[in-house]
């Protein structure tokens, strides 16, 4: 009598202390019909748990399993001639909370002298973390053994290759619920040929891309050319298709622009650089529309304050970038620094800066970026702001700090600011930050949420600038631009300057004197500068008046005074009247 022959595991699935084993039936049962299968777990060689089921069923649930640990299994057939022959048996698991982790994408080979070097970015693995990899390399067409990866550090080298070896690598990633499926292969590279080019920049133009890189590491041979080569993009995702354009073939260059591209198509550019041994690795931009305009740049995001209309607002405020002969519009959009911490929102429109982007959640922080975008498409993003505390005060929009009394090792300045107009609600304090360009002691005070603020403490003779943050229920808000540079302990600014012609091509300069914050003043120097065209003039002495001469003729001029002691130069004065010579 003869017994079934063997199932075929289809697959094994684990779950949460169980694995679900399915097979397909044996191709021969024998001469009697099968009345039962029997599944067996396994751990290496030691049968640690059996279940059975049924004639008619294709799976089985094995229970009682532990998490973590690495199981096989086996099934076989019971027939009234006996228990047939066991499957193959199946592919190791492991039992866990978590389901297998995914194929990872295919991994980006780069060659080395006489090593290539594998990365990849980890799949999903259901929040499970990354034990390790399995990668195997295939060699001229040869697969070798693989190489073990532990932790989670997501690459890995085979080394010892021959100079002009073609290497690949498929990966497998690991959690503790088992070795994940394996990633498609990475790219084909050459050891010996170059490393990959970083890209810098990427920008449209009008019927053209600006690129620019760093040169990559020449593994040995040094490097004879640069290729750049636009594709065509359809589709996007895994439906995406590149279509190769000509290539250009340039020198050893860090930067090129790619002209003869179609306004209104996306393209993405490939850069690769060539040595005696081969080309190496292509890197890829990113989709660029062609003839869409050019990232915006320097953007600011700022919140308004709370307590009414605008306390779900942040202002965007950005410079834009070239519209490359097609008008443009702008569109911001501000997301939470924590995802899910609050409300995103994107695509307020308009058509300069700043953009006034609402509906965020006051009490959250939040990253704003702005696109361009005209009749050929959407450009590229600019690079996010700094995180703006939405709900907080506005920083104030000028700060002026005077310096006032010092002795001979330290001193004080004075803070002065002007609430933002973009600003509503109120503050309840203020914090004024003192810092020195050139080596004195950096000083911190909270003060009233109006002004003027006095910082004790610093440096006497050493330049500062201040800023000025302003808090109030939601929190501290954003530090205010700095304040022009002022050295502590020199003069304050001369007052009550006023302008007269004297003579053809001069000025008459009065003023009150400044105060000398304990060193004598030493000098005055008054400057004189023209809004239509006229000669800058500059005349110095020890008191008021002061004649500024050599000027142009005919021309509008306005004149500030400085005052001069032992620690240096104090403010400016406030402008003069207008006077033409």
């Amino acid at each position: 009598m003869a017994a079934p022959g063997p199932p075929a595991i289809t697959s094994v699935s684990p779950a949460d202390r169980s694995v679900t084993v399915r097979w397909s039936p044996p191709s021969d049962s024998g001469p009697d019909a099968i009345t039962e299968y029997v599944v067996r777990a396994l751990q290496g060689a030691t049968v640690v748990k059996e279940t059975s089921v049924g004639s008619g069923a294709r799976e089985a649930l094995v229970t009682g399993l532990t998490n973590g640990q690495t199981y096989t299994f086996t099934v076989t057939a019971r027939s009234a001639s006996g228990l047939g022959l066991p499957s193959q048996p199946s592919v190791a698991v492991n039992p866990s909370t978590f389901p297998l982790p995914g194929a990872p994408p295919a991994p980006i080979a780069a060659p080395g002298p006489t090593n290539v070097d594998a990365t990849w970015t980890q799949p999903a693995t259901g929040g499970a973390p990354v034990l390790g990899a399995v990668v195997t390399p295939t060699v001229d067409g040869q697969v070798k053994p693989p190489i073990t990866v532990t932790g989670s550090v997501p690459s890995a080298s085979i080394v010892g290759l021959s100079l002009r070896s073609k290497v690949s690598f498929r990966v497998a990633v690991r959690t503790e619920a088992g070795l994940g499926p394996v990633s498609a292969p990475s790219n084909l590279v050459v050891v010996g040929a170059p490393g990959i080019p970083a890209i810098t920049t990427a920008a449209p133009g009008d019927g053209a891309i600006s690129i620019g890189w760093t040169l990559p590491a020449d593994n040995g041979a040094a490097l004879t050319a640069i290729r750049v080569t636009p594709y065509t993009i359809t589709g996007s995702g895994p439906s995406e298709v590149r279509t190769p354009g000509s290539p250009i073939r340039l020198s050893v260059a860090t930067s090129a622009t790619v002209p003869g591209l179609t306004n209104g198509t996306t393209y993405r550019l490939a850069v690769q650089a060539i040595n005696s041994r081969d080309a190496g690795p292509e890197a890829w931009t990113d989709p660029i529309v062609v003839g869409a305009p050019a990232a915006p740049s320097g953007v600011v995001a700022t919140s308004r304050g709370t307590g009414g209309a605008g306390s779900d607002t942040a202002v965007v405020a950005f410079v834009a970038g070239a519209s490359n002969g097609a008008p443009a519009t702008y569109e911001a959009g501000c997301d939470p620094v924590t995802p899910g911490a609050g409300v995103t929102v994107r695509s307020v429109s308009g058509t300069g800066s700043p953009i006034s982007v609402t509906g965020l959640t006051a009490g959250t922080a939040y990253r704003c970026a702005v696109v361009g975008v005209n009749g050929r498409g959407r450009g590229p993003a600019s690079l996010p702001s700094a995180s703006v505390l939405v709900g907080s005060m506005a920083p104030p929009s000028t700060v002026v700090a005077a310096p006032g009394t010092a002795t001979a090792t330290s001193g004080a300045l004075t803070v002065t600011f002007v609430r933002n107009p973009i600003a509503v609600g109120s503050a309840a304090s203020s914090t004024v930050t003192c810092t020195s360009t050139n080596g004195g002691v950096a000083k911190t005070v909270n003060g009233s949420a109006t002004g003027p603020v006095t910082v004790t403490g610093l440096t006497t003779a050493k330049s500062y600038g201040c800023t000025v943050s302003l808090a109030n229920a939601v929190g501290p808000g954003a530090a205010s631009v700095s304040s022009g540079p002022v050295i502590v302990g020199s003069p304050t600014a001369p007052t009550a300057v006023t302008v007269v012609k004297s003579g053809t091509g001069a000025i008459k300069v009065t003023f009150k004197a400044s105060t000398p914050n304990g060193a004598a003043v030493t000098g005055y120097t008054a400057t004189c500068t023209s809004a239509n065209g006229g000669k800058t003039g500059y005349a110095s002495a020890a008191a008021s008046p002061i004649v500024v001469g050599a000027l142009s003729s005919g021309k509008q001029y306005t004149c500030r005074v400085t005052a001069k002691n032992a620690r240096g130069t104090g403010p400016a004065s406030l402008a003069s009247t207008v006077v033409t010579t």
